[in-house]
């Protein structure tokens, strides 16, 4: 903590200024969790068609994740270079979700069926279209259903000469995956407290500068 308090000081920044800017982010972050994680519940107990519309949120969420992460990280350097979406929608995923530190992923990691590029793909198509991406070497084919069901596809689809391979995703998993990836962002964001304190310091700052300008808030019109 003394590492910590000196860099207060050269930034001039106050114990006090900081640890609200702190506080800030990290309930934005919880905020935004919270937010998209209940309206894919309400969306899912309405009616099981809306499984698009649960996964565009998904992807919302993953976007949204994916750029605090790259703010943090950045820090004091952030407004240096510009990252594209695809860079660090796909980093993330990479970092947090499809990987064996997320348990999740390691338990259900062959009903996901998923990797970082096949859900850039899907994330471009329904948010653009509200489509599914084109078939390029296989097909990705949302739900997961029996293996006897998928072998009547992919027989049906030999059948019509359809040549590409079927990839089933269980978007359930997947939706669950994602947001798993956040608690493990939030675990290495704490971790450089101790590992890299000025990097945490200008992460947090720069992040709740952005959020300030950005970040959308609830106002009562009866209060």
């Amino acid at each position: 903590m003394e590492r910590v308090v000196r860099s207060y000081i050269i930034m001039n920044v106050t114990q006090g200024q900081f640890n609200k800017a702190e506080k800030e982010v990290f309930k934005q972050l919880f905020n935004i969790f919270n937010d998209l994680l209940d309206s894919i519940s309400i969306l899912r107990k309405k009616d099981r068609k809306y499984i698009k519309s649960e996964l565009c949120l998904a992807f919302i969420a993953a976007d949204t994740f994916s750029r605090f992460f790259d703010i943090f990280s950045r820090g004091e350097k952030f407004d240096e270079i510009k990252i594209e979406n695809k860079e660090r929608f796909v980093s993330w995923l990479s970092k947090f979700v499809f990987i064996k530190d997320n348990e999740y992923y390691r338990k259900y990691k062959n009903e996901i069926n998923c990797n970082p590029s096949n859900a850039w793909k899907y994330r471009n198509a329904l948010v653009h279209f509200y489509g599914r991406p084109r078939d390029e070497g296989e097909s990705l084919i949302l739900g997961n259903p029996p293996q006897e069901i998928k072998k009547k596809f992919r027989r049906a689809a030999k059948n019509n000469n359809f040549n590409h391979e079927l990839r089933f995703i269980n978007p359930h998993r997947l939706i669950k995956v994602i947001f798993k990836g956040l608690e493990l962002q939030l675990s290495e964001m704490k971790e450089e407290i101790a590992n890299n304190p000025n990097k945490y310091i200008f992460g947090i700052l720069k992040c709740n500068e952005i959020m300030g300008v950005e970040c959308s808030k609830y106002i009562s019109l009866n209060n």
